[in-house]
């Protein structure tokens, strides 16, 4: 009768909380499911289905779900074996530690699902998935994934992982991991901090905590981790000036989903448009620490990084999307950044012209495929058109393109060089005017010379 109690009382402190991990409406993800699912991991509670007090779990999740055991007994004996104590041991200092943290770790799902896990099941998750992520980045880093892995695994297995690693509905709280690491210190003393192995582990070598923004590895107070998709994120906008933050709770998830994006503040958005106006695209060098979203327009020249495009990047943005579209803490900048790609791109000619620019690499196929990618990915979108990264560089677009030399010129060419029949008649006129011009002149000199 007192459990009774005490999961209620729990209950009701969660119920006031606001969650960081919501799951994303099936109505939103319409027919990509499969893109915010994972292919071989389970990681937290989404994946889960509570019958009773057992989990049952996808057939495909299963070899990895045994792997998670195995990786458990091999993070435990390393350690208790650097402090001389049983494996048993370090097994009970991980669930208490942990134990400790299960009411914050259940205010960061959404609580119908946590609700129906009964405190051991949630514990166990929490524990067994914790264990697994950080023993399987030691692995990667040390270089002995491979030999921890059964042999009817494929090298793709270790892409899978990490990609499975980075999906939204696929995070346990970042701070049950540094509980974790922390509990385990010996075992993982070559690295100093869990950031430091986990972008080791996902990025080797070409993110360093001195390519995160300054607070991270300044000995300034950072801004807290949720969770891996989180610190991806993070990754990913880099060093690109900071936003106001503010709050919005998971109930306004399926609003900010839904909302269609209006029109952009970019007049002329389509990018033979902008070309019209003299615009000229180039790619733009970026260093480590810089990102693809650093678009930047200077001198009627439009810079664009590179971008490449492949099977998995779909999913990728997606997940990411879901994020910054979760809650506005997280800013808006990748969906700035897809929102003006779809913007340039309108039919696959675009495309090609970005990718003869070498602007972006398409290993994803045609170039209607890739154009079609970015419609779909702005597809309901919610876009705030007064506060973004990119709002000072479409200033400058539209005040260069209201100029009046490049208004005359836009028309010009809109509707002289559109197509080729259009440049031949043009050229025909022009032919036919300067004849005539030399005709009359020549006919008012011989008039002259005559009287």
């Amino acid at each position: 009768m007192s459990t009774n109690i005490l999961f209620f009382q729990k209950r009701s402190k969660i119920a006031l909380e606001e969650p960081i991990l919501c799951r994303i409406p099936n109505d939103i993800k319409g027919n990509r499911q499969k893109e915010y699912e994972p292919k071989i991991l389970a990681i937290g509670p989404y994946h889960r289905s509570i019958g009773g007090q057992r989990e049952r779990i996808h057939p495909r999740l299963k070899p990895i779900e045994d792997m998670k055991l195995q990786f458990l007994v091999d993070l435990c004996k390393r350690e208790a074996k650097n402090r001389n104590i049983t494996k048993e041991d370090v097994l009970q200092t991980l669930i208490t530690d942990v134990q400790s943290q299960e009411l914050n770790a259940r205010k960061k799902y959404s609580s119908e699902m946590t609700f129906e896990m009964s405190s051991e099941n949630f514990l166990h998750m929490l524990v067994l998935d914790g264990c697994f992520i950080l023993e399987l980045m030691l692995k990667i880093v040390n270089k002995e994934f491979f030999q921890a892995m059964p042999k009817t695994f494929t090298p793709n297995t270790c892409m899978a992982l990490k990609f499975d690693m980075l999906l939204f509905e696929n995070q346990i709280p970042f701070f049950i991991l540094e509980k974790i690491f922390g509990s385990c210190s010996s075992s993982l003393s070559e690295h100093n901090t869990l950031l430091d192995l986990a972008l080791s582990s996902f990025y080797q070598n070409k993110m360093t905590l001195q390519m995160l923004p300054n607070e991270y590895w300044m000995g300034e107070k950072p801004e807290k981790i949720h969770h891996l998709l989180h610190l991806s994120h993070i990754c990913l906008v880099g060093r690109l000036s900071k936003e106001p933050e503010n709050h919005v709770n998971e109930t306004l998830l399926r609003n900010l989903f839904t909302k269609k994006h209006p029109e952009c503040h970019l007049r002329s958005p389509m990018q033979h448009g902008l070309r019209e106006y003299g615009i000229k695209f180039r790619m733009k060098k970026i260093r480590g620490s810089d990102t693809f979203l650093d678009v930047s327009f200077k001198d009627e020249i439009m810079e664009i990084p590179y971008l490449r495009i492949e099977d998995s990047t779909t999913s990728k943005f997606r997940n990411l999307l879901a994020l910054e579209q979760s809650c506005k803490k997280y800013g808006n900048k990748l969906t700035r950044y897809i929102s003006f790609m779809d913007d340039l791109i309108d039919k696959d000619s675009d495309v090609a012209l970005l990718m003869n620019k070498n602007i972006i690499g398409n290993y994803l196929g045609s170039t209607e495929k890739l154009a079609n990618m970015f419609i779909e990915m702005c597809d309901g979108l919610s876009l705030d058109q007064d506060n973004h990264y990119l709002k000072e560089m479409y200033e400058k677009i539209n005040k260069y393109c209201d100029r009046p030399v490049n208004k005359w010129w836009a028309k010009l060419t809109h509707h002289y060089f559109n197509s080729p029949w259009s440049i031949i008649s043009l050229f025909g006129v022009s032919v036919l005017l300067i004849l005539a011009i030399v005709q009359t002149l020549y006919s008012v000199k011989s008039f002259n010379i005559g009287n």
